[in-house]
């Protein structure tokens, strides 16, 4: 094999493959590493709203969208229509979606199941061997080894949740400040089952609360269910944005901190950010516009989440004024909803 590429895309997810299909059939050769076995899976609600323009899962019978949802602040509950729907989607199947429109690419190679012992100036050092990069483009999630050797500090925001067994017909998120924090729990179907979790900063609730309430919320909606028996799963999602270029490194999707900091939204401007790196590398042409653009959704979400942080007991108050706002379909233009 090989040892010597035009481009290393570590991290075969929503932002690494969106980068490896702009690269497809060009003059460049590319390895794409990911750590694990199997391509797609992750710790991940599956949420991908309607700014994602990369992939067109309308065209995929694993993706189920939802325009109408429901929300709830405190006790009230309320219902949602939105311009364009938010799709769900299990990662393997996202992963397995993506990966289909790389077939046949004679550029490409794969490697899976290896991990990343050391990075260095245009050597990369695995389980299995040292590969030589001209293009570094890191692509490897929130606690990404290429982030980390750039020495870029992160923040983090935290999700945990349960898969259960059945089919549910809403999507349902709900928030109170006073029991939350900043954060809400969600109710996201997908084929066949739903994930149930929490979303939340350790500036408002610790691991052991947030679970607490999540354990709470289920007790109230799921009493049919026994918690002892499912798994937890939890992750910590990186939502501090510093840059995406560095020299002849790149970062996209969670490992550049293109997370919504407000939602915890990564997935959309994960395929956003991939698809506009590799048009970068191909075209030879800075796309920071490009890259400026989708942050502006960022930016903007995260401004509310700080006026929200300001409210203090009026903050539930304040959510009830934002999604009367979001009724209308111009807000949800601004807000990138």
């Amino acid at each position: 094999m090989e040892t010597h590429f035009d481009v290393i895309i570590l991290g075969a997810g929503p932002a690494g493959l969106a980068c490896a299909k702009e690269l497809k059939n060009s003059h460049k050769k590319v390895l794409i590493i990911e750590k694990n076995e199997i391509i797609g899976p992750k710790i991940c609600a599956g949420g991908v709203t309607g700014q994602n323009s990369v992939v067109d899962l309308s065209k995929s019978s694993r993706a189920l969208a939802f325009q109408k949802q429901v929300v709830k602040i405190g006790k009230i509950r309320r219902k949602l229509v939105l311009s364009s729907p938010i799709y769900i989607m299990n990662r393997k199947d996202l992963g397995e979606f993506q990966k289909k429109e790389l077939e046949q690419s004679e550029n490409f190679t794969f490697i899976k199941g290896e991990k990343v012992i050391e990075i260095s100036d245009r050597n990369i050092e695995t389980t299995k061997g040292v590969y030589n990069y001209d293009i570094l483009v890191g692509a490897d999630g929130s606690n990404s080894r290429v982030r980390r050797y750039l020495k870029l500090k992160s923040l983090m925001s935290y999700g945990q949740y349960y898969e259960i067994e059945e089919k549910r017909s809403e999507l349902i998120w709900n928030f109170d400040c006073k029991n939350y924090g900043v954060g809400y729990i969600w109710e996201f179907p997908q084929i066949n089952k739903v994930t149930v979790g929490i979303y939340y900063e350790l500036e408002y609730l610790s691991h052991e609360k947030a679970r607490a309430q999540l354990h709470e919320y289920m007790k109230k909606n799921y009493s049919h269910i026994d918690i002892s028996s499912l798994k937890l799963y939890g992750a910590p999602i990186n939502c501090e944005y510093l840059g995406y270029k560095f020299k002849q490194i790149y970062l996209i999707g969670d490992a550049a901190g293109f997370t919504s900091l407000t939602t915890g939204e990564g997935i959309g401007y994960a395929l956003e950010s991939g698809s506009i790196v590799g048009r970068e590398i191909i075209e030879g042409v800075s796309k920071k516009n490009e890259i400026e653009k989708i942050l502006e959704f960022k930016k903007r979400q995260e401004k509310g989440l700080a006026s929200l942080k300001r409210k203090g007991k009026w903050a539930n108050f304040y959510l009830h004024i934002f999604f009367a706002l979001l009724k209308t379909k111009k807000f949800q233009k601004y807000i990138g909803s």
